[in-house]
């Protein structure tokens, strides 16, 4: 999505008489990949009898429901193999872990309301309606949430349900303040393919627009990890220079918490145990949602 955005920057760069910089050749067209069916739709990925809480994760663009969470040097699962038996420690606490998965190449309206059409059967057919969520999101899959959750039905189980939200990765805006200026481009410049490009950043705009509110309303807790840079300031951050940074952000009241993290944006969702630093930072914000949840 960020390549795509990429294109249309280009596109208005085009539009902007103050840009005297040449104009790079058109990208070579990226090959489609047929979509792995199996890693499309919800993934259970740990079940416990009697489950209190809903962890549900969506992966970024490109990315897949099992693969993106998983370390790649010892295979650890960690939605899986280290979450729920650190959060079923708490009295009262079962946990149940969901993965989505989605196409990369769908419309990005179709995706979201796929997430909450699955979500909502699911939660239907095992009558666990009314039980708290907790949305695990990377990349892409945070601004994909943020607009899909607000298409939901007013008052509905999902949203009434949703307690909070841990955000890996994600830009609020991901790339979309371009947008009034997407906008102003003459309709007949503009590809089929940009064409559709705009209207998704319309929807994704929108939905953001949507969430802040609708989040304030219904006390919705966010958690936002930042990614390293870079592999210098990887270096720096295992060196002890900077750490794990935490800043709390008033939003009208609510707090919202950024968390620096000391991976890059692929390796900030994999861990490979326990002793993980970053993992204990994330276990411990975990943790502080479900106490509210059980005090609640």
């Amino acid at each position: 999505m960020k390549k795509a955005f990429g294109k249309l920057r280009l596109k208005i760069s085009k539009y902007n008489d103050n840009d005297p910089q040449p104009q790079p050749p058109p990208p070579k067209p990226v090959p489609i990949v047929p979509q792995d069916p199996s890693s499309i739709g919800m993934k259970m990925i740990h079940d416990s009898p009697d489950a209190t809480i809903d962890i549900i994760a969506i992966h970024g663009q490109n990315g897949h429901p099992i693969n993106s969470w998983t370390n790649r040097d010892n295979g650890v699962l960690w939605l899986r193999d280290l979450l729920p038996g650190i959060l079923e420690t708490h009295p009262g606490v079962k946990i149940r872990v969901l993965s989505y998965g989605y196409a990369r190449r769908g419309p990005v309206e179709v995706i979201g309301a796929g997430l909450m059409k699955s979500i909502g059967e699911l939660r239907t057919e095992t009558k666990s309606e009314g039980r708290k969520i907790i949305w695990c999101a990377h990349s892409f899959g945070g601004p994909l949430l943020r607009a899909a959750i607000t298409i939901a039905p007013p008052s509905s189980d999902i949203q009434i349900s949703t307690h909070a939200f841990l955000f890996f990765g994600v830009a609020k805006n991901m790339g979309l303040e371009n947008l009034s200026t997407v906008l102003a481009l003459p309709e007949a410049t503009l590809s089929s393919e940009m064409k559709e490009l705009r209207k998704e950043m319309m929807w994704l705009k929108m939905g953001s627009e949507r969430f802040d509110p609708l989040g304030e309303h219904l006390g919705w807790n966010i958690v936002w990890f930042r990614e390293v840079g870079s592999e210098e300031e990887k270096v720096g951050h295992s060196d002890g220079v900077g750490g794990n940074k935490e800043i709390s952000e008033d939003r009208e009241g609510k707090l919202e918490v950024v968390v620096k993290l000391g991976k890059t944006h692929g390796a900030m969702v994999r861990f490979a145990d326990v002793e993980d630093e970053d993992f204990i930072v994330v276990v411990e914000k975990t943790r502080n949602m479900v106490e509210e949840i059980t005090k609640g």
